[in-house]
């Protein structure tokens, strides 16, 4: 798209709005991450959406484009909270209450759900009207399933169009550690390996 300015930092997508007007995306640095907004139409130029001194990453945007949420790391350990959008700072509410990272919208934007310390998925009932609520957060499942990873970008799971199934990466291995990774191996002058053991004569 020949966005600007160019960065030697990592970047990466984490919404369209609806409306397909607006692209968010994510930086990240040394030490925090700040989020950026870009317009699709018109002249592009990359404007600051949430920059502070701490580390807010995987934004995203709510069904209807009226609202943002981000995990921040501000209160000493990742939460989530939501801001008014493209008004980020017209209000800011905290969702989780015990630690949350990853945040996903309902389609309907009347849910928003997050991973848990314990890799769990918890939702959030969300009132709209006549002012932004949350409600008490609850447990999708009673256990870990998704890796949560505070130190990759995005989310490691995703819902459905009509908000009925959720799509999870699910921790493999014994317990909570993850599987081995595959193992490629690479076999060199594997030609001559096979007439060697398979002559033609």
């Amino acid at each position: 798209m020949g966005l600007e300015p160019e960065s030697n930092n990592i970047q990466y997508p984490s919404s369209i709005s609806a409306d397909g007007t607006h692209f968010v995306f994510d930086e990240q640095m040394r030490g925090d991450s700040t989020i950026y907004m870009v317009p699709l139409r018109g002249e592009r130029r990359v404007t600051s959406l949430i920059a502070t001194m701490f580390d807010e990453r995987n934004s995203q945007l709510s069904g209807d484009d009226r609202w943002i949420a981000c995990q921040s790391n501000e209160s000493g350990r990742d939460e989530v909270y939501v801001r008014p959008f493209p008004g980020v700072d017209g209000g800011r509410s905290q969702v989780s209450t015990g630690g949350g990272r990853q945040p996903l919208w309902a389609p309907n934007s009347r849910e928003l759900s997050d991973v848990d310390p314990d890799g769990r998925i918890v939702a959030v009932p969300i009132q709209l009207s006549p002012g932004f609520s949350a409600g008490s957060p609850r447990a999708i499942v009673d256990r870990p399933l998704v890796l949560g990873l505070t130190g990759i970008p995005g989310r490691m799971y995703d819902v459905s169009r009509d908000g009925q199934r959720f799509l999870i990466i699910k921790a493999g291995g014994d317990g909570d550690q993850p599987a081995p990774s595959p193992q490629i191996v690479v076999v060199q002058n594997w030609f001559q390996e096979l007439k060697r053991l398979a002559p033609t004569n």
